[in-house]
């Protein structure tokens, strides 16, 4: 069929390719055949917006490969890889500055419903625990900084932020392959990871245990 429309209907023809490559990604859940029928689609009818389409479908796909790679090597018992950036306020934003401490990493956004579900237990462990040496880093995807600031403001959210406006293009967020927030990283001293994607009085619970370990 598609092969009949080629000749007479192009447009057809590739709309029919694509949205077949798109059963293989999104219902059959079957990015390797989908890709290869995508890649056919950008090939074959490059010129057309569905040609457009797949090759952005197409860099989708590897961005998420590469991500699940490097979610893959970041396992509990790994030290965190290493980094060095500035905050939201210029200062020296690393997990260096917290050797000996137990330290949050969590990826979210003002605009995140869940993370904004989160936070009333991520406040109340800050507030329990960080006399005792427990520590957050935040790293927003938000897109607007007096937006992050005023909410950080408003939630007495004391600690140290990173934003670069990028959103999913955020530098760290992508270093790190995340696709999906909050998602959060639970270090220890020696900047191990002892936890992964903690919630509720899971949180509480493993901070207090890290602390006890120290």
């Amino acid at each position: 069929m598609i092969g009949r429309l080629k000749k007479t209907e192009p447009n057809a023809a590739a709309e029919a390719a694509f949205m077949r490559a798109l059963l293989y990604i999104q219902v059959m859940d079957n990015a390797e055949k989908g890709g290869e029928l995508m890649r056919g689609v950008q090939k074959e009818f490059a010129m057309t917006k569905y040609g457009t389409n797949a090759g952005e479908i197409l860099q989708s796909i590897d961005r998420q490969a590469a991500a699940k790679k490097v979610q893959e090597n970041l396992k509990v018992g790994v030290k965190f890889p290493e980094f060095a950036e500035k905050d939201s306020e210029g200062k020296s934003f690393s997990v260096a500055n917290y050797k000996g401490k137990v330290v949050l990493l969590d990826f979210w956004a003002t605009w995140c419903g869940p993370c904004k579900a989160e936070l009333p237990n991520v406040l109340e462990t800050y507030e329990k625990f960080h006399s005792k040496g427990f520590e957050i880093m935040g790293i927003s995807l938000d897109k607007e900084k007096d937006t992050l600031e005023n909410f950080t403001k408003s939630k007495k959210m004391t600690w140290q932020q990173y934003f670069d406006g990028k959103v999913w293009e955020n530098k760290l967020s992508q270093q790190f392959g995340i696709t999906g927030i909050p998602a959060t990283f639970l270090l220890d001293g020696e900047g191990k990871i002892i936890a992964k994607d903690l919630r509720g009085e899971d949180l509480a619970k493993a901070v207090e245990k890290a602390l006890a370990n120290k």
